[in-house]
């Protein structure tokens, strides 16, 4: 789908009709963000900026992109409008990254390091404001929200590896799911889930 003359292309994320990509794309010196249609392989820039941009997510209704950016000195969480590009940010002090967007898009969950290291934040784009869910000395990335808004699946190093768990959306206790090896990156499947199961896949 795309042949970068430089750099590379990556972190893709489908529009919710499937009729677009957004992804970064490194190929003009710096992180922009490009949304591609692949019907006709014509592409635009989201994003035009001296800075890194990052980790685009998709929102559910279609109309705003979710992505981190470095563009303040710091990485921090921004929404682009997706026609007009224009784009605020959301996320409070600190690193934030990996933003993932809850079903009625009213809510993000990024990892942020405000409070040391990097913990689950959820950011409540109605009014601003931001509340940690995970509170713990190890580093807990990549957070990504289940279809129905009941569940965050997340990386974690808390017992020594890198390991995923699951915790309720408004937060609790993490249950850890991986045991063996690297893991990493986890994304739920969609479609309705077997009752009480929520399982990452």
């Amino acid at each position: 789908l795309t042949r970068p003359a430089s750099g590379a292309d990556y972190y893709p994320d489908w529009s919710p009709d499937g009729n677009r990509i957004v992804y970064a794309s490194g190929e003009f010196g710096n992180g922009d963000l490009l949304v591609l249609e692949p019907a006709t392989g014509e592409t635009r820039n989201l994003t035009d900026s001296p800075a890194r941009d990052n980790f685009p997510s998709w929102s559910p209704d279609g109309r705003s992109i979710a992505f981190a950016s470095d563009r303040d000195g710091d990485w921090a969480v921004f929404v682009a409008d997706v026609q007009s590009g224009r784009t605020r940010r959301v996320s409070g002090e600190g690193n934030a990254l990996e933003p993932s967007w809850f079903p009625d898009g009213s809510r993000l969950v990024y990892q942020s390091d405000a409070g040391g290291s990097f913990d689950l934040v959820v950011t409540d784009l109605r009014n601003g404001e931001h509340r940690r869910l995970t509170d713990h000395p190890a580093g807990e990335e990549r957070p990504a929200v289940s279809p129905d808004g009941s569940w965050i699946v997340f990386e974690s190093d808390r017992e020594g590896g890198s390991d995923l768990y699951r915790m309720a959306s408004d937060g609790g206790e993490a249950r850890r799911l991986t045991r063996e090896g690297y893991n990493y990156g986890a994304r739920f499947g969609i479609g309705r889930a077997p009752s009480g199961n929520g399982t990452p896949r």
